[in-house]
């Protein structure tokens, strides 16, 4: 959890100083939705990342 908030944190700050000079208290005191969707844990497996749960797996083939 705290690597999570860390990383978070980190995003954060990218996105702040993208933002420029005109920052408010509010905007360095503030997490938003992306800073935590910027994981890779939120990333949609692609094709064949997954095993399909309709496959069979060896340990099934041999009961």
């Amino acid at each position: 959890m705290r690597n999570a908030l860390e990383r978070a944190r980190l995003r954060q700050a990218k996105r702040l100083v993208e933002m420029g000079d005109q920052l408010s208290r509010e905007d360095l005191l503030t997490l938003k939705v992306d800073d935590f969707l910027g994981s890779r844990v939120f990333d949609s497996p692609e094709d064949g990342d997954e095993p399909d749960s309709s496959e069979e797996k060896p340990d099934d083939a041999a009961s």
